[in-house]
């Protein structure tokens, strides 16, 4: 395998019955002799070991590795990313089929354009198993648009067998095991914010659509698409707000003072900066960006899972408040406190019923109470809250914050406590003004949702 230039990774549980068909497949490739396999036996029941050991009498090039337990897909691909020696890297699922050059013709485009991270073909799609790229019952394909990052925060338009470079993974990590289904998205994402990629508008491959298989991971994959396309919304926004040219010094995002990522003060209330920041999200996306559906596909979020969301976050922060220690008025001490006792109320995935008013804003709370009322009734299970993520990522910066610039804060927990409400205001009005705007391009709005524009979008801030 010294002249390895592609490692392309099967990962297989349960999947003895078409293996064989993946492993020649692999075979047929045009640059299989400068191809390794690495086959991530994730402890399978079946017999794909025995049929790997028999292509490895005739390849050399077939690396099988088995692990002790069942892990994911995503676990499994890692296993075999650190194990590989190409300088590309491809995955292929055991039920697909390939375009026999598929892999010299990626490659060739990789070593043509070093500044391109990835690059990603056309797909055909079948719902019939066992079929080839040459020979099969088509039902339609994914020809994917040229690549835009924009897009890509709302379809997940790299398909099921794009190649990348292998050393991205030293830079920005690998794939996140705490995905069931949607990592592979949420690391295309991740790799768009700092590398290019690249459509090739050539069919590489055939996917079979397994519906049996698609409606048993339906239920994942709402939670994650929804919990991936918030966290990377809110990223780009803050991006754009970064590259409006503020001063180096400290700039205003989304109504809370910045420096870099790090909150470090705003004398808003949090009833005055959620309706600021449902208008100035509005005003961002309209005046940059006005041809961009958001994020908030309508078939996974409802305005009333959102705002259950939103209820959420407020009565997690409600429980968690009184159960934090004061630390001595230290606010260091009182922040990571309530961090723990916030983290640990959303692992006992509870729901939560608070109806005191701890935020000290009778103005956010009367907000609040109007938002959410709709949604009352709605499940608020803290292990599906797709906006926790970035809730916990703005609670780690004022914390960063907090370390740095203590002497800025002052002693005792009430300043805190009010910044906490100001980082739920900051999350509840660009959600819900995310939402807004896609639902108002699709022409949805329902009355709950013009309510709540009412609510916030009309008047003047004072």
């Amino acid at each position: 395998m010294g002249n390895c230039l592609v490692s392309a990774i099967v990962s297989t549980y349960g999947a003895d019955e078409f293996m064989e068909e993946c492993l020649r497949v692999l075979a047929r490739q045009t640059i299989f002799d400068r191809v390794e396999v690495i086959v991530v036996d994730a402890a399978s029941p079946g017999r794909e070991r025995e049929t790997v050991r028999e292509f490895q009498k005739r390849y050399r090039n077939i690396k099988y590795i088995r692990t002790e337990k069942r892990v994911g897909i995503y676990a499994a691909w890692n296993i075999a990313i650190r194990s590989s020696t190409g300088s590309y890297i491809t995955t292929f699922s055991t039920n697909d089929g390939l375009n026999r050059n598929a892999y010299e013709v990626l490659s060739r485009f990789l070593d043509q354009n070093p500044d391109v991270a990835l690059v990603y073909g056309d797909t055909y799609l079948t719902s019939v198993p066992h079929e080839s790229f040459e020979k099969h019952t088509r039902i339609g394909s994914y020809k994917w648009p040229d690549y835009s990052y924009e897009d890509m925060l709302q379809n997940c338009s790299v398909g099921p067998h794009p190649m990348w470079r292998r050393s991205v993974h030293d830079h920005i990590g690998y794939f996140d095991e705490r995905y069931y289904g949607l990592g592979d998205y949420e690391f295309w994402l991740r790799m768009g914010q700092t590398y290019k990629l690249a459509h090739l508008p050539l069919y590489t491959g055939l996917f079979w659509m397994d519906e049996a298989s698609l409606s048993s991971h339906k239920e994942n994959s709402v939670r994650e698409i929804a919990d991936i396309r918030e966290k990377y919304q809110r990223r780009y926004l803050m991006r754009l707000a970064r590259e409006e040219g503020e001063a180096d010094q400290g700039h205003d995002v989304m109504g809370i003072k910045c420096e870099g990522d790090i909150i470090v003060d705003e004398k808003a209330s949090p009833g005055h900066l959620i309706r600021q920041c449902y208008r100035e999200t509005k005003d961002r996306i309209y005046t940059q960006k006005k041809d961009l559906r958001w994020f908030f596909d309508i078939n996974y979020v409802s305005l009333e899972w959102l705002t259950s969301c939103i209820r959420g976050i407020y009565e997690l922060i409600n429980a968690s408040i009184p159960e934090a220690s004061d630390g001595d008025a230290d606010p260091v001490k009182y922040m990571l406190s309530f961090t723990r006792s916030f983290r640990n109320n959303i692992s006992k995935s509870r729901h939560l019923r608070t109806n005191g008013n701890h935020s000290g804003n009778s103005d956010l709370h009367q907000l609040y109470r109007k938002i959410v009322e709709d949604a009352q009734n709605c499940e608020c299970d803290p292990e599906k809250n797709f906006l926790i993520s970035e809730f916990m990522r703005l609670l780690e910066e004022l914390g960063k914050s907090l370390c740095s610039q203590k002497a800025k804060f002052k002693k005792g927990n009430e300043d805190i406590v009010s910044r906490i409400y100001r980082i739920f205001a900051l999350v509840a009005g660009e959600a819900l003004a995310s939402y807004y705007l896609y639902s108002e391009s699709l022409r949805r709005q329902g009355e709950g949702l013009k309510k709540i524009d009412g609510l916030l979008g009309r008047g003047h801030v004072c």
